[in-house]
């Protein structure tokens, strides 16, 4: 199982490096607009999502959107090993820097937590992942921070941005997997 994860991810980080940056951009408001066009978005009130990187689908116009549309915004930020926390920020420009991996992350160091101060109900959690399946089943980047963190909360929605190549016959999971509610792309919406 172990080598099919290394397989996918090392197959699908070649596709992403091989995307021009126009079609990163352009992909990335394809996807922006079918999330904003979702009842999920229309219902909450925090969009918590991560910042794009290495030819992943860019986010930066969807948190745009959400700004524009007067949803809070809050961003992951690595604390340990298989821990994260999310922060709230107003400007992705002005309330973020390169972290761990070079991946922008929140300044601030205050967490939110979901069922204290904000409601699962009231997020929409936009998250990465290097490979999934039509079943939704979802490979990350083997550091478990989205599978630790959903499993310690409450029941929040959860949208997977991708690409359509993403999206393969069959990837491997574990029961302790956390699958997004559905996985948008630039060409389909996987429910």
């Amino acid at each position: 199982m172990n080598d099919i994860k290394k397989e996918l991810r090392k197959e699908m980080a070649a596709r992403r490096a091989k995307l021009p940056q126009k079609d990163i951009a352009d992909g990335g408001a394809v996807i922006a607009k079918k999330i904003c066009s979702l009842e999920a978005y229309s219902r909450c009130s925090w969009l918590w999502c991560y910042l794009s990187f290495a030819g992943e689908a860019d986010t930066l116009s969807l948190i745009g959107q959400a700004i524009r549309d007067g949803k809070r915004i809050a961003v992951p930020k690595v604390t340990g090993p298989r821990t994260m926390i999310f922060c709230e920020i107003t400007s992705v420009e002005r309330d973020t820097h390169p972290g761990k991996m070079g991946i922008l992350e929140p300044v601030s160091h205050r967490a939110l937590f979901p069922g204290k101060d904000v409601s699962c109900e009231d997020i929409l959690m936009v998250m990465p992942g290097v490979a999934f399946d039509r079943h939704r089943h979802r490979i990350g980047y083997g550091g478990g921070y989205y599978d630790t963190y959903l499993a310690g909360c409450g029941q929040i929605y959860t949208v997977a941005a991708a690409w359509d190549f993403q999206v393969v016959e069959s990837v491997p999971s574990q029961p302790w997997d956390q699958k997004p509610q559905m996985i948008v792309t630039e060409k389909d919406i996987y429910r």
